[in-house]
């Protein structure tokens, strides 16, 4: 069963929801614009918006700029407030480092034993074939999130 939603925007304050169709008569259409029309601000963020004589419309370019800067600061505050404690974040990267230098530091001490007791070619093959093989590079998002799974299970 698929439920309707409606979108119903706040006229005097930043505040919008996508609720049940069911509950659009539940909100006050003297503060309310239920399931406005807004095509005149497609493809551009909430942030961009303001409703004007019942109509959502795009601030101008200074509202615009002041409205970016609103949300990118509100945003790095919010990064920054959950980092605050530094000594916890360095904590997190360098066992992050540590978890990947053991696990490269595991492979090669496994394909090092492997060479010195291999008998044959075909030995050393097959130990370096057992060995999972590691990426040589991390991007930032699996650095990121190695990082954050760090911090999650540090202890303070």
């Amino acid at each position: 069963m698929t439920i309707t939603k409606i979108h119903v925007i706040h006229k005097t304050e930043d505040i919008q929801r996508y609720v049940p169709a069911h509950l659009a008569d539940s909100f006050d259409v003297s503060e309310w614009l239920v399931d406005p029309d807004l095509t005149n601000v497609q493809g551009s963020p909430p942030h961009h918006w303001l409703v004007i004589n019942d109509e959502v419309v795009l601030k101008d370019q200074a509202g615009i700029d002041a409205a970016d800067l609103a949300f990118n600061t509100g945003r790095a505050n919010a990064i920054i407030e959950q980092f605050s404690d530094k000594r916890s974040i360095v904590r997190a990267v360098v066992l992050a480092l540590v978890d990947i230098l053991n696990d490269r530091a595991t492979d090669f001490n496994t394909l090092r034993q492997g060479i010195e007791d291999a008998t044959s070619l075909a030995s050393v093959q097959a130990v370096a074939a057992g060995i999972t093989p590691q990426n040589d590079t991390i991007t930032p998002i699996q650095a990121r999130n190695f990082i954050r799974a760090r911090l999650d299970n540090l202890e303070l």
